[in-house]
């Protein structure tokens, strides 16, 4: 071999060698041996002519059903997919269709080929196409080496359709957001990294708020779950959420950005300007002996934005046995409280002689008008020994009490998830989760083998309206250490035709305990309320009005209503507004609307002037919860001119007609002239009818 030879060899391996590095360089995911093999039909095209490609794939992992995709490169454009190919032992066949793709004369050309298995792996190779003869260019060359293909605008965006995701201020859930690849790309961009940033008072529940999705030919569409947090100030508006999606194409990392909008409910107005709340309580003595005068301090704070002037704090459960007012009053009052700010009042309290040792609840209430705060005090009182009980005489030990430290509830939706935050009411025919927190109030004495039983409470109505959701209603606790608290949930299903109403649960406690050496069994219940309201079903039809109408005439369009709901609604007034017409009554108060009634409602109007005349009535009432709400029907309807009356038929002169001693008599000739007349203005009215009915017929909204 000569030394030519050798150059010539040595060019060509490293011209192969470089070649090979490009196309190494061009995939995101290489599997081993994986090769392809494209051949042309005819075997020799240039520009603009028509040709299928028989492309043999071999080496793939893949075995069985698989999609796969072949994207043109260079100057080969078009694109082609090819759902459930078999792959036998990683080889199969494809053949494109005729016209999928098009050679534009200039330019090396290559295939970029990717296979989406059923199993969820991918591949991805490239294929050099040779057949092709290119244009000649000025300078003699072609277009230089193949340039990958990048995407056209974004290959994932959101679900055409999507409600917009919402939080309220305070409120932890996790929002939905359905990405899918979009209509005008043909490609799947494959395993996506997406990474989501916030706005402001935003927060996520996660580490990471980065997720990978899979945008394969065969799951077009996923879901992408946030699980956020609003802060308890965040503001009211609708606020973006950008998303970053990174993915592969055609061998390159390609980043896309995507924005949603979130709606946030801050707090509104109303609950912004008012609340209060007992913020803290302070004992003048940290134990309280039975018989000794104390003080109580108690701190009201307003949560609100607007002052409180004359607040009234009150002090609920005091007894002459108990702990009773020391020459003074229950019921203070805190002149003003700033907004933001507290206040602060003292009773001068007594415990009695007769008390024994414990922790014993007062209830303190703030009001400020209909703003009212509560909370619970306990005053740590020492009594008598508890082991005093040895003496026949001495007072025995006091018997510990488990009660109702507070609870809330909250509607579940469909699913079973809470829809919101604890709700203030519940819905007939759902279901909601009530929390129940407990208090072993003893600070000696542990409560053992207690058995709670949460029941509806019956009324004059209905034998109660609560029902245990696919659960039951007993719960067991097997000890409740002496101050300890403990929590149970329940999920309740409103009865779906209980009237709106607070109704009554109550909640059952048996227990024991071990007092003065001798175990003893305690039986005690407390009552909650919760109130119940039902969906507004107040149903308002489409307004009935007939036309067209004569200038001159009256309009009189009617409209039907009906309460279909189970609950009244209250202050209805229906009132008509529009143009082109005037009326002697706007509106009308109707009043209240009892379940199952209905009425209609006519109005009189004179049209103004020719042409169209638009209105619409507004129905406006209060729902059971007190919410005004309001439906508007629009109607329409057109006046037009009223025809002339007919002036009357000039006949024209009657000559007179000379009688004839053998032709018809004069009164004969009278009469044959009347009734030619008379013919001639029945057959113009007749002709004068018929235009008048053939110009209403040409009315949309005519009614014969």
């Amino acid at each position: 071999m000569n030394q030519i030879t050798i150059k010539r060899a040595v060019g060509l391996a490293a011209a192969l060698c470089m070649m090979f590095v490009f196309i190494l360089g061009s995939l995101p995911v290489h599997a081993t041996g994986l090769t392809a093999t494209v051949t042309l039909t005819p075997t020799s095209v240039s520009a603009g002519e028509r040709f299928v490609m028989e492309i043999d794939i071999n080496g793939s992992s893949a075995d069985g059903p698989a999609t796969v995709t072949v994207q043109g490169v260079g100057g080969l454009s078009g694109s082609d997919e090819f759902p459930n190919v078999q792959f036998s032992g990683g080889t199969a066949q494809i053949t494109t269709k005729s016209g999928s793709f098009n050679y534009g004369g200039s330019g090396n050309t290559s295939l970029f080929i990717e296979i989406q298995s059923s199993s969820g792996t991918s591949e991805s190779l490239s294929a050099t196409v040779s057949g092709f003869s290119p244009t000649e260019t000025d300078d003699g060359g072609d277009s230089g080496p193949v340039t990958p293909s990048t995407p056209t605008g974004n290959l994932i965006g959101v679900k055409p359709g999507t409600a917009l995701p919402s939080i309220k201020a305070g409120e932890s859930k996790t929002i939905e957001i359905p990405l899918t690849g979009t209509s005008s790309n043909s490609r799947y961009a494959g395993k996506t990294q997406i990474t989501a940033q916030l706005p402001e008072g935003i927060y996520f529940n996660t580490a990471t708020a980065m997720q990978e999705l899979n945008f394969s030919s065969r799951s077009k569409e996923q879901t992408l779950k946030l699980p956020i947090s609003a802060d308890s100030e965040a503001k009211s508006g609708v606020f973006p959420i950008t998303l970053e999606a990174i993915y592969k194409y055609s061998g390159q990392q390609i980043k896309e950005t995507i924005q949603i909008n979130l709606k946030v409910e801050g707090k509104t107005e109303t609950e912004a300007s008012s609340g209060l709340s007992i913020k803290g309580y302070q004992v003048s003595k940290p134990q309280i002996k039975a018989g000794e005068g104390f003080n109580l301090t108690l701190t009201v704070a307003n949560t609100g934005n607007t002052p409180c002037e004359n607040v009234k704090v009150t002090l609920d459960g005091l007894a002459t046995e108990g702990i009773t007012v020391n020459g003074g009053m229950d019921t203070q009052t805190i002149q003003n409280i700033a907004a933001g700010g507290t206040g602060t009042v003292t009773f001068s309290l007594l415990s009695s002689k007769e008390m024994v040792t414990g922790n014993h609840s007062l209830t303190a209430n703030a009001a400020c008008g209909e703003i009212t705060g509560t909370a619970k005090v306990f005053v740590a009182v020492e009594g008598k020994p508890a082991e005093s009980g040895k003496e026949e005489d001495g007072p025995k030990a006091s018997t510990p009490r488990v009660v109702i430290d507070g609870y809330t509830f909250t509607t579940l939706d469909e699913e079973g998830n809470p829809a919101e935050e604890n709700s203030q009411s519940v819905e007939g025919g759902k279901t909601f989760r009530l929390s129940l927190n407990l208090k072993n109030t003893s600070t000696a004495a542990a409560v053992e083998n207690l058995k709670m039983t949460i029941s509806s409470v019956a009324d004059d109505t209905t034998g109660g309206v609560f029902t245990p959701a696919n659960s039951s209603n007993t719960f067991f606790i097997s000890k409740v250490g002496a101050g300890q608290s403990f929590s149970e949930v329940i999920d309740l299903l409103v009865k779906a035709d209980a009237p709106p109403k607070s109704y009554g649960l109550q909640v059952s406690v048996s227990y024991e305990a071990v007092l003065n050496n001798e175990r003893v069994t305690v039986d005690d219940s407390e009552t909650i309320t919760i109130p119940v309201t039902q969906p507004d079903r107040f149903e308002v039809e489409d307004v009935q009005v007939w036309g067209p109408v004569y200038f001159g005439e009256s309009i009189n369009p009617t409209v039907n209503y009906v309460n279909k709901g189970k609950s009244s609604i209250y202050n209805l007034s229906i009132r008509v507004e529009g143009t082109n017409f005037t009326t002697g009554e706007p509106s009308s108060y109707v009043g209240n609307v009892e379940s199952g009634n209905g009425d209609y409602y006519e109005a009189s109007l004179n049209p103004e002037a020719v042409g169209m005349v638009e209105g619409k009535f507004i129905l406006s009432y209060e729902d059971a919860a007190g919410n005004l709400k309001e439906v508007e029907k629009p109607f329409s309807v057109e006046v037009i001119e009223m025809e002339n009356p007919d002036p009357g038929i000039d006949v024209g002169p009657v000559e007179p007609i000379e009688p004839e001693s053998t032709g018809m008599p004069v009164w004969g000739w009278i009469l044959i002239g009347v009734g030619v007349a008379g013919a001639a203005v029945v057959t113009i009215l007749i002709i004068k009818k018929k235009k008048a009915s053939k110009k209403l017929d040409a009315e949309d909204d005519y009614d014969d």
